[in-house]
């Protein structure tokens, strides 16, 4: 049966192709012969466990009281080249990336050509490596385990250097969504844990710049509750009515920490489940919660008053006269051009 299953997962996978074929397809097949093979060997360790639920009629039943690596050797050294080229695979996918990582900023044309250096560098090594005319599946075969350690150097060395890259994009960024879009360009890559240790360090970097601009924000909207509190409107966009407009004023605070917020949550959950993460995400659901009720005290307000402007208004004339000139004007009279700007 082992020998079967080895031989199906061999011949599944094709050894002559593993490597050297599409590599999205290639690791979709390891996967799936991974997930195969490990539930075969889990499936025996369970039954192995559970003796007792096959005895019948009081039977004691014989425990298993062989060696499993008598019987898992080949089996588990054939899952370990598996996962090894599983790695490779993962590995290839991650840094064939590189090829359209652009980066902008004030070094961003030299950090880009550092990027595209280490991008042929490594397609180099994964041509010699997967050009080898060995047989990749074959678990006598040492000279492959030799390879994949190679390359395993190669690849850390090329982490490394990716991450100082990266260091370098992040401390050029000029503003938090220069940041955010750097951490979207390695958002693949950061995962990888030579890189991870670098953006780990950036963390805290991130919260302080989110927490200065919460700050930043707190204080235009004491400045448009403190004008619309002392004149009775606040500075709006041009030609939008004093309600529309305040409505539309609230909606672009609101999402100016909003999609940072989400893009935080999204990339770094880890860095929001410290003590500083929790503070940030107090100070960002009281700004939501000041901005909801301003909406919605300014939408309430104007409901108040509506229905008696609206009849007033809508029932003069839409062309009047003037009595000294005698000539017809068109009627806009303000009050009617907010209640249609609202309708």
């Amino acid at each position: 049966m082992l020998i079967i299953s080895n031989y199906q997962a061999n011949v599944y996978l094709g050894p002559e192709e593993v490597l050297k074929g599409e590599t999205a397809e290639s690791l979709l097949r390891v996967k799936t012969s991974l997930e195969v093979l490990q539930l075969f060997r889990s499936t025996y360790e369970d039954h192995r466990a559970n003796l007792r639920k096959y005895q019948k009629n009081g039977t004691m039943v014989k425990p298993w009281d062989f060696s499993t690596l008598l019987v898992f050797s080949r089996l588990d050294q054939f899952i370990k080249r598996v996962q090894n080229i599983k790695d490779i695979l993962s590995t290839s996918l991650d840094l064939m990336k590189l090829e359209k990582l652009e980066i902008g900023g004030i070094r961003g044309r030299a950090l880009s050509l550092q990027i595209q250096l280490l991008y042929q560098e490594f397609l180099e090594s994964y041509k010699f490596f997967t050009d080898k005319p060995y047989d990749c599946l074959d678990i006598t075969n040492m000279e492959f385990e030799g390879d994949v350690r190679d390359f395993k150097l190669m690849v850390d060395d090329t982490d490394r250097r990716l991450g100082a890259i990266f260091c370098q994009a992040f401390d050029d960024a000029s503003g938090l969504e220069h940041t955010f879009k750097v951490l979207e360009m390695f958002v693949s890559l950061i995962e990888r844990p030579l890189i991870a240790v670098d953006a780990m360090g950036r963390y805290p970097i991130i919260l302080k710049m989110f927490d200065k601009e919460l700050d930043t924000c707190k204080l235009i909207f004491n400045k448009q509750n403190k004008a619309t509190k002392e004149l009775g409107s606040a500075p709006v966009h041009k030609n939008m009515p004093v309600v529309a407009g305040g409505l539309r004023w609230a909606y672009e605070l609101q999402q100016r920490i909003q999609v940072p917020f989400s893009k935080l949550r999204h990339l770094f959950t880890l860095c929001l489940e410290s003590a500083e993460g929790a503070m940030v995400i107090q100070k960002y659901e009281e700004m939501m919660q000041l901005l909801d009720r301003y909406s919605a005290g300014l939408y309430t307000t104007w409901t108040e008053v509506v229905g008696e402007s609206s009849q007033y208004n809508l029932s003069l004339p839409l062309i009047s006269r003037d009595s000294d000139t005698q000539l017809i004007s068109v009627n806009f009279n303000p009050q009617v051009f907010i209640l249609i700007s609202h309708a």
